[in-house]
Formats: C-alpha cells, sequence, structure tokens
C-alpha cells in the first residue's frame, strides 16, 4: 500500500508539473522511478485506524439521503433484498451486528473476541444507523461479498488480521462501483459485440486495488 501511494504521489507530480508549466501533450512515463518507501510504526497504526473506520462506517448518522423513485428499479429492489431485509430488521441488535459483520468476523483470527468488542461498543444509536442503512444495495453486496471470503479460512493466516480487515475494508469502498462499471461494460459488450477485456479489469481490481 506505501508503495502504491508512493508511485501516484510520482505520476500526480509529473503531471502537475507539467499542467502548470503549461504543456498541452504530456507523455507519461512507463514505470515510476520512485522506489522509496517509508514506515513506520505510527503510520501502520494510521492504517489499522483507517481499516477499522471504514469497514463500520454504517454505524455513522447517514447525512446524505438518495431517493428512487422509478417503480421498476422499487420492484426488482424489493423482489431481491426484500426477504433479507425483513429478517435483519426483525434481528435483535446483536444478531444484526452478526449478520451484517459476519463475513469480517469469520475472517480474522480470535474471531469470538472481535464479536465481543462489536456486541460491547457499538451502541443503541449506532444500531438505529445502522438500521437505517439496511435500505441500501451497496451493503447487502457486502454482506454478501464479506460472507463469500470468509469461506477461504486461510486468509487471516497468510495475511493477518489487520490486513484482512484492510482487504475488507478497501472492498467497502471500491466493489459496489466496480461491479457498475463491469455491468456497463458487458452491456456494451453485448450490444456492439465487441470485446470490452472484463477479466482483465477483473484481475486489476483483485490485484491493483484490493492488493491480494
Amino acid at each position: 500500500m506505501l508503495y502504491t501511494y508512493s508511485k501516484n504521489v510520482f505520476y500526480y507530480t509529473y503531471a502537475y508539473e507539467h499542467i502548470r508549466a503549461g504543456k498541452e501533450v504530456i507523455r507519461l512515463p512507463y514505470a515510476s522511478n520512485h522506489k522509496e518507501v517509508y514506515s513506520n510504526f505510527y503510520l501502520l497504526k494510521l492504517f489499522d485506524e483507517h481499516f477499522f473506520y471504514t469497514i463500520l462506517q454504517d454505524i455513522n448518522e447517514s447525512a446524505l439521503v438518495i431517493s428512487v423513485t422509478q417503480p421498476d428499479v422499487v420492484a426488482m429492489f424489493r423482489n431481491l433484498l426484500g426477504e433479507d431485509i425483513r429478517i435483519l430488521v426483525d434481528a435483535t441488535d446483536t444478531q444484526l451486528i452478526d449478520q451484517v459483520y459476519g463475513g469480517m468476523i469469520q475472517s480474522v483470527q480470535s474471531s469470538q473476541e472481535v464479536r465481543a468488542i462489536l456486541h460491547t461498543q457499538i451502541s443503541r444509536t449506532q444500531i438505529q444507523h445502522l438500521r437505517e442503512h439496511l435500505y441500501t444495495v451497496d451493503l447487502h453486496v457486502r454482506i454478501h461479498a464479506s460472507g463469500l471470503l470468509a469461506q477461504t479460512s486461510s486468509r487471516a493466516e497468510a495475511y493477518g488480521n489487520m490486513a484482512t480487515i484492510g482487504i475488507l475494508a478497501t472492498l467497502r469502498e471500491t466493489l459496489f462501483g466496480i461491479l457498475l462499471y463491469i455491468t456497463y461494460l458487458q452491456l456494451q459488450a453485448r450490444e456492439k459485440n465487441k470485446d470490452y477485456a472484463v477479466h482483465t479489469i477483473k484481475c486489476f481490481y483483485i490485484l491493483d486495488v484490493l492488493q491480494i
């Protein structure tokens, strides 16, 4: 992650300097010549805190509400997720935490300790915020995806707890967007009978974004 960050800094700095110089055509180099990656305990701790904050965002109050009024979209949402939402709405507070964060809990070592921490530290107000987020599509996509990842039992042993949570946190921020993009490309490929290299995009996403 630190190397990826330093590489991005190189390219953004390179582009910014050329734009500032007034150049209309910029030829980016194929490879970054910036190889120095600095790391220390405090920087890694910030990564860990960021992972936790990201993966638990659904317990925060949402300041933005997006309403969908198209009848066909609402009907599709109800048909796909209506039963899942009903189960989560009827669940107790602890059951709701287990359902929403079960994939993360199962993916890490000392899963019972992690479950106990979530049960005791998430407040009733935060539970209410979480219940309000049950009507968002991306939350259910994440629940399903984290459950699939949890089936790979050796992941925490291979990466460690915090790196595994980091993968899930990145998944939380990027999965819904990449699925929309892939779906769009698949539709375009069928309509225009062209290959849009969807498999290559998936590989880039897994290797360079999720860093698996």
